[in-house]
């Protein structure tokens, strides 16, 4: 209401002033704030990075400066800000850092997110990056990342088969059926010892 009726003025130092109130305020004052974006940092809102990609009332101009920045702030955004800053990396088409996407996968965000992020580095992500990722997915994708007999199942969508054809390359994965959904996958054949 102050920002609002001008009161106080619309700068970081005003909303240092407001470290020690709840989210619920600090939040009122960034929906009201005309210039946030600009002068918003991470050491001014470090302890607030979830909240504000969680927000439902948290304007997109804000949310895109933290994906464009997702590596300053993701260490700091939590599991479920974690998801929301995936979810908006694939909205607006941006790619975030080889790093980032590493993190998400280590702090469980959604599978169906972390592929897609992981796609545009499949050309030139090292076999044990691409496969330390992988380890940490759920389902059937950490044994992607090893020869076996039994026949694996992950989904059918275009990332997840540039991930198979990433993994024909690093010779884990022989071929897959693109006719079934989920994805069979047959993995290389593990040699018979002697």
């Amino acid at each position: 209401m102050l920002l609002k009726n001008e009161i106080i003025e619309d700068t970081a130092e005003s909303y240092k002033c407001l470290a020690t109130t709840d989210w619920l305020t600090r939040e009122a004052y960034i929906r009201e704030s005309k210039k946030f974006s600009d002068y918003m940092t991470l050491a001014l809102v470090q302890s607030d990075v979830e909240e504000l990609l969680t927000s439902d009332t948290i304007g997109d101009a804000i949310k895109r400066k933290i994906v464009e920045q997702s590596e300053t702030y993701a260490p700091f955004a939590g599991s479920k800000g974690l998801k929301e800053l995936a979810l908006l990396a694939l909205q607006i088409g941006h790619t975030i850092p080889i790093a980032v996407v590493q993190k998400m996968a280590e702090d469980g965000v959604n599978v169906e997110f972390v592929v897609p992020l992981l796609e545009p580095y499949l050309d030139v992500i090292m076999r044990d990056d691409l496969f330390a990722i992988l380890q940490k997915l759920p389902d059937d994708y950490p044994r992607l990342t090893t020869p076996g007999h039994k026949p694996l199942y992950i989904a059918d969508t275009p990332a997840d088969r540039a991930l198979l054809e990433c993994l024909k390359q690093h010779g884990t994965v022989s071929s897959y059926d693109p006719n079934t959904s989920p994805i069979k996958v047959n993995r290389k054949r593990k040699p018979i010892s002697q």
